[in-house]
């Protein structure tokens, strides 16, 4: 991995902006990504417990990396599989972020750099990870996770995602819409519910199978 870097500056994600007429009702809602960012005590217990049962099982114990998906990503990539399984949730808000900073940046070969399927864009989103997990608790990271990521075709963020598909915030959300959501940053098009419905209800309950095993 090399020397690892000592901080990490991770940009603000970009969010609706909203227009209103004088008497306050809505005229419009502008943005580059339909993302509301929303403090932690308006994200829903349960989505929090879905996300982390789906994506990453051992957040709480791990340092930023998952020894046990590193293995499983290596013995892929030595066969000849896909480069994935070893993608904890630090992992994904720091390749989520780089993505969103070259958005912001217009800057496509940095989004192609975070995107591309080598072993080098993972040892560096490893050594990322690290240093993002020293400066951050927990929570901070769950939460800018759940802020970012991807919760459909073009819904970020755990709030914008929760009022396209259910018409509630994020912290009125029960188990069964928890583990919909959370299922979804896997693949947002193919676990879209509005276009696959039947594709989004085996996903979802393959969440809740975990939520269950995990004791959530």
């Amino acid at each position: 991995i090399g020397e690892l870097p000592q901080e990490v500056s991770l940009s603000e994600p970009s969010e609706q902006s909203v227009m209103r007429w004088a008497d306050g009702t809505l005229m419009a809602r502008f943005y580059a990504e339909n993302r509301i960012i929303v403090p932690m005590d308006r994200i829903n217990q349960t989505m929090r417990d879905a996300v982390v049962a789906i994506e990453d099982k051992r957040f709480f114990e791990h340092n930023g990396v998952d020894p046990t998906g590193i293995m499983r990503a290596v013995v892929n990539n030595v066969t000849g599989g896909p480069l994935e399984g070893a993608s904890t949730l630090p992992q994904q808000y720091v390749r989520n972020s780089l993505i969103e900073a070259g958005r912001q940046a217009g800057d496509e070969e940095l989004i192609d750099s975070a995107r591309e399927t080598t072993v080098g864009r993972k040892l560096r989103e490893i050594s990322l990870a690290l240093a993002v997990e020293k400066q951050m608790s927990k929570e901070e990271v769950l939460h800018g996770y759940l802020n970012i990521a991807q919760f459909g075709p073009s819904q970020y963020g755990v709030e914008a995602a929760a009022q396209h598909y259910f018409s509630i915030s994020a912290a009125d959300l029960d188990a069964n819409q928890a583990a919909l959501l959370a299922g979804i940053t896997q693949s947002p098009n193919r676990w879209d519910p509005v276009q696959y419905p039947e594709a989004a209800e085996t996903r979802r309950n393959v969440v809740l199978g975990e939520m269950v095993s995990q004791g959530y």
